[in-house]
């Protein structure tokens, strides 16, 4: 990814984007070889954040989840059960509290888990081959710069916004596009996208 400049690299803290640098470089001063890096990561995909996409669909869809592209595809991920989303998750405690009228489903407890410290949330992303990326409440988000450094495969949802940095990325070079199909159930094509890339996987 050096060959894209300007993505953000601010952080919610200084503490956080320290503790984050030390577990990749952790990482990458393990003199292990990438194939065999890549190899001893789950085959399942990651994201972990809060549902901060979702004004749209509170203020012009009466709260339909599925118009909020993150919280659709985690509602699939639990209540499919589908493996290959083993690691999508919110730590948006509307899904933990069950305070879910608005949203139009009922209580989904697996859809939740708790905020990591900077270290151990770069630790889950090195573990897992598939890290997901959404567009976010604003058009600056540090979550791209993040995941590229974590040697897994990004899949970054279609959003009809863009961010700054990406006039300098490419589709199918630094991450693989999908459409989440918001405003209807599911995960839109996101699933076969991975099984594509299972697939098609070549170290």
């Amino acid at each position: 990814y050096s060959d894209i400049p300007g993505i953000p690299f601010m952080s919610f803290s200084d503490q956080i984007f320290k503790s984050e640098n030390e577990a990749f470089h952790a990482y990458y001063n393990n003199k292990i070889a990438f194939d065999e890096q890549w190899k001893a990561k789950r085959n399942e995909a990651f994201f972990l954040g809060a549902l901060s996409d979702c004004s749209n669909a509170r203020e012009h869809h009466s709260g339909l989840i599925f118009h909020c592209a993150r919280a659709k595809v985690i509602l699939e991920a639990a209540v499919k059960k589908e493996a290959l989303l083993g690691g999508v998750h919110t730590t948006s405690e509307i899904f933990k509290n069950g305070d879910l009228g608005l949203y139009g489903f009922h209580n989904c407890t697996d859809c939740y888990r708790r905020s990591l410290n900077g270290r151990d949330f770069a630790r889950e992303l090195r573990s897992h081959k598939y890290l997901l990326n959404f567009p976010g409440a604003g058009n600056r988000s540090r979550r791209m710069s993040t995941l590229l450094r974590a040697g897994s495969l990004i899949f970054q949802a279609e959003s009809s916004g863009y961010q700054f940095y990406e006039f300098g990325m490419k589709p199918g070079i630094h991450y693989i596009s999908f459409d989440p199909e918001v405003g209807r159930p599911g995960a839109g094509n996101l699933i076969s996208r991975i099984e594509w890339a299972i697939n098609n996987e070549v170290i």
